[in-house]
């Protein structure tokens, strides 16, 4: 991305796309939360390596960016299509989503601006639950991710290709 800022040379375009036929990007890898929040903390500037500074400069790089999405793409994957110019999205397989508002805890890096941006901020309002940043430690979120820990969050598998589902299950 610094190349694309500092010295694009022909390139006029960056086409983000998958391997996966089922995913574009399912969210991060929630282990490793913790030290992604870590790294937040310490960041700021031009030195900051967290997702959400790499999501805001690839929302501003000097050059068109499309996500090119068939399969899922949630969480930061989710805010990873969002951060790009366009989006070209599968008819048939294509599915959008923050679900972390369905575990209690808000979107981590950037998901909010980046609908904000797209969206407008009422349409914004409705795709993500208002939740304060003390809900991501609560017992009942981390409760949530255990849950769905167990059952086969980040593998890829029924869970993962139904989340919303399983999320909703999980309150009943």
């Amino acid at each position: 991305m610094d190349t694309l800022y500092t010295d694009p040379g022909e390139v006029r375009v960056v086409v983000i796309d998958s391997a996966s036929p089922d995913f574009f990007s399912a969210h991060v890898d929630l282990s490793a939360v913790p030290q992604y929040t870590a790294e937040a903390a310490r960041g700021g500037g031009p030195g900051d390596a967290s997702l959400g500074m790499l999501l805001h400069r690839l929302a501003h790089v000097p050059v068109i960016t499309i996500a090119k999405v068939r399969g899922r793409a949630r969480g930061g994957g989710d805010e990873l299509a969002l951060a790009c110019y366009m989006i070209f999205a599968s008819r048939e397989n294509a599915v959008f989503g923050q679900f972390e508002s369905g575990t209690g805890a808000p979107p981590g890096a950037g998901g909010t601006q980046h609908l904000t941006r797209r969206l407008g901020r009422g349409r914004a309002m409705e795709a993500i639950a208002a939740v304060f940043q003390a809900l991501v430690t609560s017992p009942e979120a981390r409760e949530r991710l255990a849950h769905l820990s167990d059952r086969g969050l980040q593998t890829p598998g029924a869970l993962e290709r139904d989340l919303g589902s399983a999320v909703a299950e999980f309150h009943h």
